[in-house]
């Protein structure tokens, strides 16, 4: 059979890379294909400055050295668009948008988190004040003024920003309000703006102009609308067991397009270890 792998990963972000790792250690055939470049969310991100062994990393240089690795014990790479998986005579039949087909006996996916742009319209501010993770960036605006735009479940990362940041303008599509002292909050939102001339300067909801030092999406609009009809969802999210198996035998999902409350590198490239163990075992058991 042509094209045929041990190990199929879709995505190449912190799960999908450290994933390819673990599987081709363990000299499984394995292949990445990743539509985009290599380092999903962290092409977005300037510095990390909370993952472990190191202060402030560029985030594009630890993609790239992710990537290096991840394919270092022969795992190979792919730039495509997954627009189908189906079942073929035992495996998994990957479908790439120009026609080319794979095959593999186990296939994981870690095709990262979406943000739906046709909501939010201000990513051009990206790197310049405006972040989509207050865990990974609320150390940078310390005694300093900043907004998150979010819903009634970003309520965890204002509670959090506020014992970081000077004041906080939460800018809330629903109802729950903060009760810290130093959180301004405006619920049932649907209009505001994000101004700066090159980087954010203030926000204006309301009527009311803000300066602020920097703002945060933060609302939950991950949807996946993928190349499967028979994966199980929940709330967006493709669906997985506490090891990282979806409801179809020998498919396995990690990373930010599984559903867990914690987005960060580090969970996603140990929800990638997981889920490449996972296959692993799946696959010799098959044997």
């Amino acid at each position: 059979m042509k094209n045929n792998y041990d190990v199929i990963i879709v995505g190449a972000g912190p799960a999908g890379m450290n994933a390819a790792l673990y599987a081709s250690r363990a000299n499984m055939k394995t292949l990445m294909i990743e539509k985009d470049c290599p380092g999903g969310k962290m092409m977005k991100t300037k510095v990390i400055d909370n993952y472990i062994g190191g202060i402030s990393i560029n985030a594009q240089e630890l993609a790239s050295s992710m990537f290096a690795q991840s394919i270092q014990y022969g795992a190979k790479y792919k730039q495509g668009n997954v627009v189908s998986i189906e079942e073929e005579a035992g495996y998994k039949k990957v479908i790439l948008s120009d026609g080319e087909v794979y095959y593999s006996k186990a296939l994981i996916l870690a095709v990262g988190g979406k943000l739906n742009k046709e909501t939010f319209k201000y990513d051009n501010y990206l790197n310049k004040g405006l972040s989509y993770c207050v865990v990974c960036d609320g150390n940078f605006y310390k005694d300093k003024k900043v907004a998150i735009i979010g819903d009634d479940k970003a309520i965890e990362d204002v509670n959090y920003l506020s014992r970081i940041a000077k004041t906080i303008y939460f800018i809330n599509s629903e109802s729950l309000k903060s009760d810290k002292s130093n959180v301004e909050n405006f619920t049932n939102i649907k209009e505001y703006s994000i101004l700066g001339v090159e980087r954010v300067e203030g926000v204006e909801v309301e009527g009311q102009y803000f300066e602020i030092d920097g703002a945060f999406y933060v609302k939950d609009t991950n949807s996946f609308n993928g190349f499967s009809t028979n994966l199980e969802l929940e709330k967006g999210y493709i669906k997985v067991d506490n090891n990282m198996h979806t409801n179809l035998v020998g498919v396995f999902a990690c990373g930010d397009i599984v559903n867990r409350n914690i987005k960060q590198v580090i969970s996603a490239c140990g929800d990638g270890a997981s889920a490449a163990l996972e296959a692993i075992r799946f696959i010799n058991s098959k044997k």
